[in-house]
């Protein structure tokens, strides 16, 4: 079993990374696009006195985009936006793997990404015997802004939460 061979602290740092790589995807970096897709960027976010003309121009942009779409087309955009993260993510761990660096050289499930997959899935992580446990979060739906109570995702950017449009 993979823990057996690894340090507590090795244990620690590879979960932590995966966890943390996890939490950008459903609640960081990786939902900044899609939201912006969704609900478009708020005009104070936009000002030219803040921010710099290319980035007022871009964000200008996405909103006469997302304006132009569908309630559907959005939420499509915004899903690919947000399986491009993912698909990052998953790349960046396959080449971790792939080029043996510690500890991502071996994975409970034989390889990181696939770890990853796993607790983006809500499973926890296996205890010392190997029996995988509940991480609390029952078959999350795969893009965020689908389960319930999303819309709490989403007021975060509007309040300010973010340095850039």
């Amino acid at each position: 079993m993979w823990n057996r061979d690894r340090t507590p602290e090795q244990i620690v740092q590879y979960r932590g990374v995966i966890d943390e790589v996890v939490r950008e995807l459903r609640e960081g970096s990786g939902m900044r696009d899609p939201r912006r897709i969704l609900d478009g960027i708020p005009a104070d976010r936009l000002d030219p006195d803040r921010y710099a003309p290319a980035v007022v121009e871009r964000g200008e942009a996405l909103n006469a985009l997302s304006a132009s779409l569908s309630e559907q087309q959005r939420d499509l955009l915004a899903q690919m936006v947000f399986d491009a993260f993912d698909g990052g993510v998953f790349a960046t761990l396959e080449a971790l793997h792939a080029h043996g660096v510690e500890p991502f050289d071996e994975g409970y499930e034989g390889d990181p990404h696939s770890d990853y997959v796993g607790r983006t899935a809500g499973l926890g992580w296996p205890d010392e015997d190997g029996r995988w446990g509940e991480s609390g979060t029952t078959n999350p739906s795969r893009y965020p802004w689908h389960e319930e109570g999303a819309a709490g995702l989403r007021a975060e950017e509007a309040s300010g939460t973010e340095e850039t449009p």
